[in-house]
C-alpha cells in the first residue's frame, strides 16, 4: 500500500464518493488537509468562490438539483465562521450538504494559534446532522463516510467535518474506501398507506401539496402519475415549487404566501389536503391561519418528527415520499375506475380558473406604464427562456412574483432558499445550478438589495464559464422592509432606501460579464432576449430592471394585511 497525507485520503474519498465539485475558499490549513489531495484528483474540480457563504448556496443548488450532496469548505476561524448561515439555510430546506474545515494542529490548539476556533464543531452542531472532528489520520475514511452517508439517509441534511492540520499532513499508508451507501428509501407501512388511500377515495374534493420532500426523493413522475389517476389538483409548496410541470392541467400553482386566486379558490374549497414531504410552515400557512376550514388531513413524510409539528393529521404516511407515492397508486389503482382525468369536472373547472386568471393578467398588462411592471418582466421572461431552463429564487419582496408568476415547466428545475431566507442565495446559487446542469439554461430573479450582497461572485461565473442570468428587480430599496415600514409603522421609513446605489451595468462589465440596464416597458423583452444570446455565447448576463418601489404582487400585500389584522 502507498503511504500517503490525510489530505490525499479526504481527496480519495470524494473521487469515490463521485463528488464533482468543492466549492469554497482554501487557506494554508485547507491545503493541509484538503487542497494538497485534490491536487492529484483531477476529477474534482474546487470552485474558488468570493465568499465562503456564497460556496454553501452554490453547493445547495447542485445539491438541490441533482439529488447528490453538495460540497463546501471554508479554513479555519473565520472561514468556517463564514459558512454558518448557509449551512442553517441547508439544515432548513433538508438539502444534503458535507462541510469540511480544517482545526489549527492539535500541538499548537490552545496556545493562541492564528485563527484558533475554540469548539468548532460544537458552532455548527445546532443545525447539521453531525457536527464533528477526525481525531486521528486513518480515521479519516471511516468518518468522510459516515459524513456522506449520514448527510443523505431519512431526512437529509447538512453534516460538518472537522479535520486539525496534523491529522491533514500525517502520512499513512492509503486505507481502502467504501463509498457511502445511497439513496436509502424508508417504505412506509401497509397499513399507513391503507388508511390513507381509504380516505383519499372517499374524498369529494381532494387537493395535493407537494412540497421539498418531493424534490429530495426525486418523487416527479410518482407526484404526477398520481394526481393525474385521481384527477386531483395540485398545489406546490415554494420548495415543491416545480415538482409537477405548472402548465399541466392539474397544477394550481404555490400556495400560502406564494398563492394566485387559482390556488385560493383550490385550497379554500378542499376537504381532504395530502401533504406530500411539505411542514405547512409559516409562509405556506400565513402563520398557520390558512387552513381549510373543513378539510380533513394526511401527511407524508420521512421525519416522524414532522408529524402533527404544525396541524393535527387524519392520517399519516411514514416513508420516502417515492415509495409512499408508489403504493398508493399501487392500493387506489385496483379499487377505482380509471378514466381520462382530463374529463373531470373539477379538472375541467381548474382549467376554466386558470384562463380566467391569465385573461386577467393580460388585462393588467394592457394597462403599461412609465416603468417595466415586474409582472410583466415575468411573463416575458418565461416566453425568452427555455423550457427546462432552471429558475432560482432570491429572497425580497419583489422576487416572490417569481414564484407565482414565472412557472417552471419541467420537473426538478427549480431552486429557492428555504426558512432562514438568507438575502443573496439566490445570486450565488445560480452559479451552482448551472455548474449542475451546464446543458440548460439558468435565471436567478433577484432583487438590487439582495444583489449586492453577493455580486462579487459574478467573476466565479465568468471564471468557471457558469453563464447564467441574473434579473434584477431594482426599486433603490429593501423592498419588504419599506412595505412594512409603510403597513405597519404608517409611513416611518428608516434605513431601507438605497440613496447611493451602484451602477450595475459597469458592475457586471467589470466582472467580465454582458449588463443593461432597463427602464422602459417596451426594452424589456429585448433586453431578455440579448441576456439569453450572450448566455449562449457563454457569457454570464446582468439585467438592471428599474421599476417601482411598490410594485407587489396582490397576495403579498393580502397575506401582511391579514396578518396585521387589516
Amino acid at each position: 500500500m502507498t503511504e500517503c497525507s490525510g489530505a490525499h485520503i479526504g481527496a480519495e474519498a470524494l473521487r469515490a464518493e463521485e463528488v464533482k465539485y468543492v466549492f469554497g475558499i482554501p487557506g494554508g490549513q485547507s491545503c493541509d488537509i484538503l487542497y494538497d489531495g485534490l491536487y492529484d484528483v483531477p476529477s474534482i474540480k474546487p470552485i474558488l468562490v468570493r465568499h465562503e457563504e456564497a460556496g454553501v448556496f452554490m453547493a445547495y443548488a447542485y445539491a438541490r438539483l441533482t439529488g447528490e450532496p453538495g460540497v463546501c469548505t471554508g479554513t479555519v476561524g473565520p472561514g468556517a465562521q463564514h459558512l454558518v448561515s448557509g449551512i442553517a439555510e441547508a439544515w432548513s430546506g433538508c438539502i444534503p450538504i458535507v462541510a469540511i474545515a480544517p482545526q489549527v494542529s492539535t500541538e499548537i490548539e490552545g496556545l493562541g494559534a492564528l485563527q484558533d476556533f475554540p469548539q468548532q464543531t460544537a458552532v455548527f452542531a445546532p443545525f447539521t446532522k453531525w457536527s464533528v472532528r477526525v481525531p486521528r489520520t486513518d480515521r479519516i475514511t471511516w468518518y468522510m463516510r459516515r459524513a456522506f452517508q449520514i448527510a443523505t439517509t431519512g431526512k437529509p441534511g447538512p453534516v460538518f467535518v472537522e479535520i486539525p492540520a496534523d491529522v491533514g499532513t500525517r502520512k499513512i499508508e492509503m486505507p481502502a474506501y467504501v463509498r457511502s451507501i445511497r439513496p436509502l428509501r424508508v417504505r412506509p407501512s401497509k397499513e399507513q398507506v391503507k388508511d390513507a388511500a381509504r380516505l383519499i377515495i372517499k374524498a369529494e374534493r381532494p387537493i395535493i401539496v407537494a412540497g421539498g420532500g418531493v424534490y429530495l426523493s426525486r418523487a416527479f413522475d410518482e407526484l404526477r402519475n398520481f394526481a393525474e389517476i385521481l384527477a386531483i389538483p395540485v398545489l406546490t409548496s415554494a420548495g415543491g415549487k416545480g415538482s409537477i410541470p405548472e402548465d399541466h392541467p392539474l397544477s394550481a400553482g404555490c400556495s400560502g404566501l406564494y398563492r394566485t386566486d387559482v390556488g385560493k379558490k383550490v385550497w379554500d374549497e378542499a376537504d381532504l389536503v395530502i401533504g406530500v414531504g411539505t411542514r405547512f410552515e409559516e409562509m405556506e400557512s400565513a402563520a398557520w391561519n390558512w387552513l381549510p376550514k373543513n378539510a380533513k388531513l394526511i401527511q407524508i413524510d420521512i421525519d416522524p418528527t414532522e408529524i402533527a409539528r404544525n396541524w393535527i393529521p387524519t392520517a399519516s404516511i411514514i416513508g420516502d415520499a417515492k415509495l409512499a407515492l408508489e403504493d398508493l397508486i399501487e392500493y387506489i389503482s385496483g379499487r377505482i375506475k380509471k378514466t381520462n382525468y382530463q374529463e373531470a369536472p373539477r379538472v375541467k373547472e381548474l382549467i376554466k380558473s386558470k384562463k380566467e386568471f391569465e385573461d386577467g393578467v393580460k388585462e393588467e398588462l394592457s394597462k403599461g406604464g412609465r416603468v417595466p411592471k415586474v409582472l410583466q418582466i415575468m411573463k416575458d421572461a418565461r416566453k425568452v427562456f427555455d423550457k427546462d431552463a432552471i429558475l432560482v429564487h432570491e429572497n425580497g419582496a419583489l422576487d416572490i412574483w417569481s414564484y407565482s408568476y414565472f412557472p417552471v415547466l419541467s420537473p426538478g428545475m427549480d431552486v429557492m432558499p428555504a426558512g432562514q431566507t438568507c438575502m443573496g442565495f439566490g445570486v450565488a446559487a445560480v452559479i451552482g445550478a448551472k455548474l449542475a446542469m451546464p446543458e440548460k439554461q439558468a435565471v436567478c430573479v433577484t432583487g438590487d438589495g439582495a444583489f449586492q450582497m453577493m455580486m462579487d461572485n459574478l467573476s466565479v461565473a465568468t471564471q468557471y464559464k457558469a453563464a447564467a442570468t441574473w434579473i434584477i428587480l431594482d426599486n433603490s430599496c429593501l423592498g419588504w422592509i419599506r412595505y412594512l415600514q409603510h403597513i405597519v409603522y404608517k409611513d416611518r421609513y428608516l434605513s431601507a432606501d438605497f440613496e447611493a446605489q451602484p451602477d450595475f451595468v459597469k458592475i457586471a462589465e467589470a466582472h467580465g460579464c454582458f449588463g443593461e440596464k432597463i427602464e422602459k416597458p417596451q426594452d424589456v423583452k429585448t433586453a431578455l432576449e440579448n441576456a439569453a444570446k450572450a448566455n449562449k455565447e457563454n457569457l454570464p448576463a446582468v439585467l438592471d430592471f428599474v421599476v417601482e418601489p411598490f410594485d407587489y404582487y396582490p397576495n403579498f400585500t393580502e397575506f401582511h394585511k391579514f396578518l396585521i389584522g387589516q
